[in-house]
């Protein structure tokens, strides 16, 4: 299977080499191709240019086949720049998994974020953040998925939820308050790859 993973420097492995990403333990745990596209710094928006772009064109992602499945993870920055809420970070989450489904991508994965540690990421990542607030919109932006994708929707936007929030809860490990230490991208990447089908 090749799984093309979309979102921001949670999916990108930030701090770190890409290769200690959450997606690269991934392809290592499953065998699978996993093409990582995560990029530090977007918003969700960005993240939705990005797959359109590799979906509309075969040069913009590396190798040259379309991906069978598509994993999106998206919303910490909006929350913490304060430009989005949840449910517009659902909605252009819907939008993405129906453009990828109608793409022809066969299974559309959508990750909740884990919460962010509020009193280190106040010390070591964006200092004057509400990060308090931010948890509870990832929080609410978590309840919303689960429900969406329980819920159904139609068919060509319906995707799967993988729920990054919860199993990382009381995991507690963090660089710098917002982004996981290589043993939490591990974590992560055991989360994700025993929810793929």
């Amino acid at each position: 299977m090749r799984l093309l993973c979309v979102g921001d420097s949670l999916v990108n492995g930030f701090p770190y080499p890409r290769s200690s990403s959450f997606p690269s333990v991934v392809a290592q745990k499953t065998g699978f191709d996993v093409v990582n596209m995560g990029m530090n710094g977007i918003t969700a928006d960005d993240t939705e240019r990005v797959l359109d772009r590799a979906l509309g064109s075969a040069d913009a992602m590396p190798g040259s086949d379309m991906p069978d499945a598509v994993l999106i993870s998206c919303g910490s920055n909006d929350f913490m720049m304060g430009c989005a809420g949840p449910k517009d970070i659902l909605r252009l989450v819907v939008r993405m998994a129906s453009r990828a489904h109608k793409a022809g991508v066969s299974e559309v994965y959508v990750c909740a974020p884990p919460l962010t540690d509020p009193e280190k990421a106040s010390r070591l990542w964006m200092p004057g953040v509400d990060y308090g607030k931010v948890n509870d919109m990832l929080a609410k932006y978590r309840s919303l998925i689960e429900e969406y994708s329980q819920g159904g929707g139609e068919a060509f936007s319906s995707f799967r939820f993988i729920d990054i929030q919860s199993g990382y809860s009381g995991f507690g490990k963090y660089a710098d308050g917002v982004h996981p230490t290589e043993e939490g991208y591990r974590l992560i990447g055991d989360i994700v790859a025993s929810s793929l089908r």
